[in-house]
């Protein structure tokens, strides 16, 4: 459908309300309510035109930064907050798969191989030793707070740092081990206490807060990472 020469995809729901979405290639999807006019519809987004405008733009920066992003020897990336070198050594054959080095520590893996390979190899070294260390963290805190999950996933969730689900499950997404070891201790910290309060409440924050005073800190920490990681192209 057309607003005002401008192009957006319109989808029926069951929702009460609209939402305005701005997809990876810069089209405007809006979710409305089944009965809603279009001509309601339509003055919302006349309503909307410059923050569309200006979140367009953002994909469309967003979009710039991954395609200049290159994954070169030197290249720094992040880990526990910290930037990391990328080592690529000629000397490893293209079968070598790419480690991470804690001694120096490193990134390394071959010269031989394509961004995309160099990406997903250097992902998968990542995913390793978040699922090493996050459950690390989750059992330290698990024993300070008393509240013990029912397993503990590491994964590749798009649009969460940590989840908890109602069985008492956590889940935390492996771009999470970018984050300073404080702000990985809150996502931990923050999952933790859905195991007692399975909600966002008020008394929800102040149990966050006893173990975690600074979260709102830890809160910016993230989004700020968040951008990086959306800019790096680390979750497609």
């Amino acid at each position: 459908m057309t607003n005002n020469k401008k192009t957006y995809h319109l989808i029926r729901t069951n929702r009460r309300t609209l939402a305005i979405y701005i997809r990876d290639n810069g089209s405007v999807e809006v979710r409305a309510p089944k009965r809603m006019p279009v001509a309601e519809i339509e003055g919302f987004l006349n309503k909307k035109t410059r923050w569309i405008t200006e979140h367009q733009q953002l994909v469309q920066n967003s979009r710039i930064k991954k395609q200049h992003f290159k994954l070169n020897n030197g290249t720094n990336l992040l880990l526990l907050g910290n930037e990391v070198p990328l080592r690529m050594d000629s000397g490893l054959s293209k079968s070598t798969s790419f480690f991470l080095s804690l001694k120096e520590p490193c990134f390394c893996g071959p010269v031989d191989l394509s961004l995309s390979e160099r990406k997903r190899e250097i992902g998968r070294a990542y995913k390793e030793y978040a699922e090493l260390f996050i459950p690390d963290r989750v059992n330290k805190y698990s024993k300070q707070t008393g509240w013990i999950p029912d397993k503990v996933r590491v994964g590749s969730a798009k649009t969460r740092w940590g989840s908890c689900s109602e069985k008492g499950s956590l889940n935390f997404s492996w771009v999470l081990i970018m984050a300073p070891l404080e702000t990985i201790d809150y996502v931990v910290i923050h999952e933790l206490c859905h195991l007692s309060e399975f909600n966002h409440s008020k008394s929800f924050w102040n149990l966050v807060a006893q173990y975690c005073p600074e979260y709102k800190r830890h809160q910016k920490e993230l989004k700020g990472l968040a951008k990086r990681i959306e800019d790096e192209g680390w979750l497609p």
